[in-house]
C-alpha cells in the first residue's frame, strides 16, 4: 500500500527515500515515476509537496559466489 508524504521546508527526495525506505538505490527513480509533477519542482522541496511513496519491494543483493580465488 502507498502513502502520502506531505514535504517540509528543505526536504529533498533522496533523503525521504532513505528515510522511509531505508535506501536510495533504485527508489528513487520508481518513486519519480509514481509523481512525474515532481521533475517540475527544484531539488529541494518547499513545506506542503504530496509525494506519493509506493509500495516497494526491496531486493537484498544476490552474494557473490567465486570459482576460483
Amino acid at each position: 500500500m502507498s502513502i502520502i508524504y506531505t514535504t517540509k521546508d528543505g526536504d529533498i527526495l533522496d533523503q525521504i527515500c532513505q528515510n522511509y525506505y531505508g535506501s536510495t538505490i533504485k527508489i528513487v527513480e520508481q518513486v519519480l515515476e509514481a509523481n512525474p509533477h515532481l521533475s517540475e519542482l527544484d531539488a529541494i522541496f518547499e513545506a506542503g509537496v504530496k509525494i506519493i511513496l509506493p509500495e516497494i519491494t526491496i531486493q537484498k543483493e544476490s552474494e557473490i559466489v567465486k570459482l576460483w580465488s
